[in-house]
């Protein structure tokens, strides 16, 4: 489980983000298991903790940072991931004093949307509508029977 699409919380000696040690762990259980990139399905979804980073940002310069990580994320994703299924990301509840809001992240979806079709193997689900007929137990998370 990853919260951000680029982080340093996980290292290890031979990968320098979060998102190349994830990597580095399926191509390990891909060996171990002796199986292919074609046998794989990977779901994925990053962004609504990424608007934490915004912080002195400027909306634009945010996206753009974002959509960077984005795309080097989906690229190490190709080399593990036979198909890959993105999870927009869903709305918030909207409270004033936290940092997501549900304008940012609807362009968020529509832009990580449009790089997603650039990618054969790579599927897009948006769950805007879904989500927003179940009720948030906070500004980002939703009631149990969401998910």
């Amino acid at each position: 489980c990853l919260d951000y699409a680029s982080d340093v919380e996980q290292q290890t000696p031979t990968t320098r983000t979060s998102q190349e040690t994830m990597i580095l762990y399926i191509t390990n259980q891909l060996e171990r298991r002796n199986l292919h990139v074609h046998d794989t399905v990977c779901v994925t979804n990053v962004g609504i903790h990424d608007q934490k980073l915004c912080a002195g940002k400027s909306d634009e310069l945010c996206l753009q940072i974002y959509l960077q990580n984005v795309g080097v994320y989906l690229n190490l994703l190709q080399k593990v991931c036979g198909d890959i299924v993105w999870i927009a990301i869903t709305p918030v509840f909207g409270e004033t004093n936290r940092p997501q809001k549900n304008e940012t992240i609807y362009i968020w979806n529509e832009e990580v949307s449009k790089i997603i079709s650039g990618y054969s193997n790579t599927f897009y689900i948006d769950v805007w509508h879904a989500a927003s007929a179940y009720r948030h137990i906070d500004n980002v998370h939703f009631e149990w029977s969401y998910y």
